[in-house]
């Protein structure tokens, strides 16, 4: 797949860098591709390699990765708001690489995705609170069945826990957040760090 492919580039670029800095554990910061609504629909090569991304920094401890998703533009593939780009670049360096652990760096992290009844319970890491700017637009969450056909959700907020629910699935089997990748991000953490977005399949009832 092209995600697949993405993860072999982003490989390259390390090796390359780390050969050239001779340092085989440099750091390798990665900023997240943010919304775009030039192209419609969203083509499906576009969420792959946004995954790679976070699959990359996810399976490298030498790597990280930024969130991006609420500074996108409708009309523009390179947003303006570089300083929100930059800031979060430089806690990750300050927090990882200076000892400045007191910075937080990281955005809300989804740790489980349990059944729960006709609802999904999901878990995250690096949230406390939820902070909400203005309200959710509509298919931000979508949930599916047996089927594989998403319907939008509606969201309890918990302390580092989200409850989705579709009244159209009953035996909920995947969820989604963004996966349009042209509509803005609002939520975050207390630390104004956006969740981004994910596909991720259920596991079994929460006992």
């Amino acid at each position: 797949s092209k995600g697949d492919g993405y993860c072999d580039y982003l490989e390259a670029l390390w090796n390359g860098w780390s050969k050239a800095f001779e340092n085989p554990e440099l750091p390798f910061y990665i900023v997240q591709l943010a919304p775009y609504g030039g192209y419609g629909n969203p083509p499906d090569r576009y969420c792959e390699i946004r995954t790679a991304q976070e699959r990359f920094a996810q399976d490298h401890a030498y790597a990280g990765i930024i969130p991006t998703v609420d500074v996108g533009e409708q009309d523009n593939i390179h947003p303006c708001r570089k300083r929100t780009v930059a800031m979060r670049l430089a806690a990750m360096a300050l927090n990882r690489d200076y000892g400045r652990k007191d910075i937080p760096c990281e955005c809300p992290k989804v740790v489980s995705c349990r059944a729960q009844g006709d609802a999904v319970l999901i878990s995250f890491e690096h949230v406390r609170a939820w902070s909400r700017c203005g309200d959710e637009q509509p298919g931000e969450f979508e949930v599916a069945g047996t089927n594989g056909v998403f319907k939008a959700a509606t969201v309890e907020y918990g302390k580092g826990t989200l409850k989705v629910l579709s009244k159209e699935v009953e035996r909920p089997k995947a969820v989604r957040y963004l996966w349009n990748w042209h509509l803005a991000g609002k939520l975050k953490s207390e630390c104004g760090l956006p969740v981004p977005p994910f596909c991720i399949n259920v596991q079994d009832d929460v006992q």
